[in-house]
């Protein structure tokens, strides 16, 4: 596996350090060395997007707390979905606005008089409750994770109130049904860093991701509204063969802390049982009544109390796990958005963290080409992934500083048939179907141990290359200076 000099590590490391030190409040210039104000009109809408919220005291939080924080914004609205972000956001405008009342609006307590309050959208968008203060009751107001913004609470508070500004913030201004989230806010977007401009500045950590076939044959789960079925897709997962392999995965690739995504409760409860039965101190979280807590459990897992969580739709956003080193796809995930946000969960800088550890499952399925659309920054078109895998296997990738890519030799050439024109899998007879969501039915080999590492000045001569067609190899890149 290719691996940068020591002088690139050590810019890397001086850099993180400098990154902490830009940190520190009460500095508006934030991430880019841009001055952090929007420069609102009257009546103007914004979003900030962003992937550079690297921890809990830099990131677009504060770029709002900053920003809001002017003699024409004496009363600020803060809204989001999920209580923890709410407390965590009022800690950090507490910083930048210690003489200002400061209060919640939720179901649990409510004090409307606040100068900044902290709504949760499920009290405040109900129209009882936005009844209770004027239209032009707030002068700044910022909704958080705006790429919500189109449900109909959400849109119902947006379309009441009348600030002199409204700022939304979200890594992933792009909506699963095609929506134009920006169109709210009159096409104005005032900031934007992505994933691979958050890693090269230092502002997330880098990632080395591993892509590892799968031996669910998801030709035979049906699909049904964009999505596997789940009750079939829980069965096809969880498995004690899978549960095995993934066992083995995290035992070989895994840090101290792993974050793991499942497709339903059952999958992640079997998943914990498993996991408890091999010795690993491992939970599962999710909605229903078997679930462990999820606060303690996210407590314990940053202290390092927990080895594994296992969750379900729990942990998308709003997480603050700094030392979460590895994730772990144990589930397809059909919308590229949901697949960033997961990823993102642990890209948190932390001491002592130098990456974070992806383990990804790659099956026979045409929504597994997101992965790859993900990593490399690409468009939704096939060609490009195609591009993408030719460059990997010349040593060529375009990665962050610090990130690597590998993928077993299988799950190339489950990515290869489904961005490229048809053709049958290298010393696998495959059956093409049709009907079935593009799935195929590749008949499974076992792969060898024979690897290949590759760097941009790499000769391909290694014979186990050249002859990669009957011969299961890693392909392994790393982002370069």
């Amino acid at each position: 596996m290719l691996t940068s000099s020591a002088a690139d590590r050590s810019r890397h490391a001086r850099s993180k350090s400098s990154a902490r030190d830009r940190m520190r409040p009460p500095n508006p210039t934030i991430s880019s060395g841009k001055h952090c104000r929007c420069s609102p009109q009257p009546g103007q809408r914004a979003i900030a997007r962003d992937w550079w919220c690297s921890q809990p005291e830099f990131g677009k939080t504060w770029l709002s707390a900053f920003d809001s924080n002017r003699p024409e914004f004496q009363r600020i609205l803060f809204v989001a979905h999920r209580e923890e972000i709410l407390a965590q956001s009022l800690d950090t405008f507490r910083k930048i606005r210690p003489e200002a009342r400061l209060g919640n609006y939720t179901g649990k307590e409510r004090q409307p008089e606040a100068d900044v309050l902290f709504a949760s959208i499920q009290t405040l968008g109900r129209a009882n409750h936005l009844r209770v203060f004027d239209r032009n009751e707030f002068d700044y107001i910022v909704v958080d994770e705006f790429h919500h913004a189109a449900a109909t609470t959400c849109r119902r508070l947006i379309d009441y109130f009348e600030p002199k500004f409204l700022l939304g913030l979200t890594a992933t201004p792009e909506r699963t049904d095609g929506g134009d989230l920006l169109a709210l806010c009159g096409e104005n977007l005032v900031y934007r860093c992505d994933l691979a401009e958050g890693i090269r500045r230092a502002y997330l950590s880098p990632f080395h991701y591993f892509g590892v076939p799968d031996e669910v044959d998801y030709e035979n789960i049906p699909w049904r509204s964009g999505r596997f079925k789940i009750d079939e897709l829980t069965r096809a997962v969880a498995t004690q063969a899978r549960a095995e392999n993934a066992f083995e995965q995290h035992r070989t690739r895994a840090g101290t802390r792993t974050l793991a995504f499942c497709c339903s409760t059952e999958h992640a409860d079997f998943m914990s049982r498993f996991f408890q039965d091999a010795g690993l101190r491992a939970v599962a979280v999710h909605s229903r009544e078997t679930s462990s807590p999820r606060t303690k459990s996210l407590e314990d897992l940053e202290a390092g109390k927990l080895d594994v969580v296992f969750s379900v739709d729990m942990f998308n956003e709003g997480v603050d796990v700094p030392h979460i080193d590895t994730v772990m796809m144990l589930r397809p995930t059909e919308s590229r958005i949901l697949w960033l946000q997961q990823l993102g969960r642990g890209l948190r800088l932390a001491k002592g963290k130098t990456h974070l550890n992806v383990i990804d499952y790659i099956g026979n399925h045409r929504t597994f080409l997101l992965q790859a659309q993900v990593l490399f920054d690409l468009g939704s078109g096939d060609a490009e992934i195609a591009q993408a895998l030719r460059s990997l296997e010349e040593g060529k990738p375009e990665l962050p500083p610090g990130c690597e890519v590998t993928y077993d030799l299988e799950a190339v050439d489950i990515l290869k048939v489904f961005s490229g024109p048809p053709r049958p899998m290298p010393s696998r007879p495959t059956t093409r179907t049709s009907g079935r969501d593009g799935a195929f039915a590749p008949r499974r080999a076992r792969p060898s141990t024979k690897a290949i590492s590759l760097d941009r000045s790499a000769r391909l001569t290694d014979p186990g290359f050249v002859s990669y067609p009957r011969k299961a190899i890693l392909m392994s890149c790393k982002g370069l200076r």
